[in-house]
């Protein structure tokens, strides 16, 4: 029996050398099992691209010489759309990201756009809205800025858009300029027409405060505003047989007229003279240049206070001398706009 067993033992001893020396046959047995382990951090949100969407319907990236949006003279609250492409590396751009858009306008007086600098027509910021599914790692969100109104001021104005995801608190912020292109346009009379009826007048003395219509500057700069007027012709057969045109001869004259935004015609009050012979141009009202409005409504100006020089009423003094053929007399009166820039405008009368 034990000579038995010390043979088997032999051969197991036998078996387990070979398998050493066999290849293959070690790894077999030996074979141990490795994990390897790595974690992907949230990268969070990047703001890539913004766009603004003109007054014709296209998209433009900002900054960009196309990147603008032409104002309509007189009209309140227009729409701008606002577009923000943003990429995430981890692939989960999408609806439960915490995104806002901020506008500022160019009257600011900084560059910086941001919560304290915004337009505070806006109660806080712009939310923005999901609206497209990701692709390559991005996704698009917009909003819409309602609040353009054809009285702010043109130049630079800025979009911020900061954008972060639910699972990383950092935001990222990108500002880009938009322009508010200006728009030059004074409305005189104001709201529309082209008669100045300045009534029946009094020969041989002055006759004051007639032709009052309103003037009202409907773009978005300050405004040098100049008249210039011809003679008075008659229209009406009686005098036509017989013309006796009224001549504008300035100040020194005989005959004169001038306007005015008061009720007198004295020189030393601000009465700007015509002289239609030469034709002389006369800059008038305000001083300074015409402002720009401050309200929806023009109730006030941009810089309240001080009266209000963007909407105001216009007055003509006339004297005629005696000897005029009864009938009616038709001049021309030219308006000639030319917006300041930069502000403020150059002083006229």
């Amino acid at each position: 029996m034990m000579k038995t067993i010390l043979i088997f033992l032999i051969v197991i001893l036998l078996a387990v050398g070979i398998s050493l020396l066999v290849p293959g046959i070690r790894d077999a047995i030996f074979q141990l099992a490795v994990y390897g382990r790595l974690s992907i951090g949230d990268s969070g949100p990047i703001v890539e691209y913004i766009f603004i969407q003109n007054e014709l319907g296209d998209w433009v990236q900002c900054p960009n010489a196309l990147c603008y949006r032409q104002v309509t003279p007189g009209v309140n609250g227009e729409n701008v759309p606002i577009r923000a492409q943003i990429y995430d590396p981890n692939g989960d751009c999408d609806a439960n990201y915490d995104v806002r858009f901020w506008v500022c306008k160019n009257e600011t007086g900084s560059n910086i756009c941001n919560e304290a600098n915004r337009d505070t027509d806006i109660p806080t910021y712009l939310t923005g809205s999901f609206v497209s599914p990701m692709v390559n790692n991005r996704c698009n969100w917009t909003a819409t800025y309602p609040y353009l109104d054809y009285w702010k001021r043109y130049g630079n104005w800025y979009i911020n858009v900061s954008a972060k995801d639910t699972n990383n608190n950092s935001w990222d912020s990108v500002q880009r300029v938009w322009i508010n292109n200006r728009v030059k346009n004074v409305a005189y009379p104001y709201p529309s027409g082209n008669i100045i009826d300045m009534g029946a007048i009094n020969l041989g003395a002055w006759t004051d405060s007639i032709g009052a219509n309103t003037t009202r500057n409907l773009g978005n700069t300050r405004s040098n505003v100049s008249f210039n007027s011809t003679n008075f012709s008659c229209t009406e057969a009686q005098c036509i047989a017989t013309p006796t045109p009224i001549f504008i001869d300035g100040s020194a004259g005989t005959e004169k007229l001038c306007i005015d935004n008061d009720i007198t015609h004295l020189e030393s009050s601000g009465c700007g003279f015509f002289d239609a012979a030469p034709q002389t141009e006369v800059w008038w009202f305000p001083t300074n240049g015409m402002l720009r409005c401050g309200t929806d409504t023009c109730s006030d100006d941009e810089v309240a206070g001080g009266g209000n020089l963007a909407s105001y009423t216009l007055y003509y003094h006339i004297k005629v001398s005696t000897g005029k053929t009864s009938g009616t007399y038709n001049n021309t009166i030219e308006i000639v706009t030319c917006s300041c820039d930069p502000e403020p405008c150059g002083s006229g009368f």
